[in-house]
């Protein structure tokens, strides 16, 4: 069996000392997210990396429970490796959970969600220029 790809959907790109993270949709299979997963620890181990921006803002829906746990090791993972991390939502909900789960795992300090409308701030959050 083939091990699956990264979406067209997704890409995954550096820009400077950050990964910058972009998902056009939440539908993605469980073997999908495994391979973006994949591809985001990489970019993110590479020397150099500061920082990781998510962009959800044109995604639609929700991601399944088992990607979301997924997401959520992700995200332990950036924290124990000391990068930051913002994530663009596509709604003020979905910026409410993730820093809610930012905040009980105690790494609000280092990963925040952000609505669309403050895009600029997730930017700066993680040392981008606008």
């Amino acid at each position: 069996m083939s091990e699956v790809s990264v979406p067209g959907t997704t890409t995954v790109e550096r820009d400077g000392n950050t990964i910058v993270w972009h998902n056009e949709t939440f539908d993605v299979s469980v073997g999908e997210a495994e391979a973006i997963d994949r591809a985001v620890r990489q970019r993110a181990s590479e020397d150099g990396v500061e920082a990781v921006l998510v962009d959800n803002s044109a995604a639609s829906g929700a991601w399944d429970p088992e990607i979301n746990e997924l997401w959520k090791e992700l995200m332990e993972w950036f924290a124990a490796a000391g990068l930051r991390s913002a994530t663009v939502c596509p709604s003020s909900v979905n910026a409410m959970q993730i820093n809610q789960l930012a905040r009980q795992t105690g790494t609000e300090e280092t990963i925040r969600a952000f609505e669309e409308s403050e895009a600029a701030a997730a930017r700066e959050f993680v040392g981008l220029d606008e």
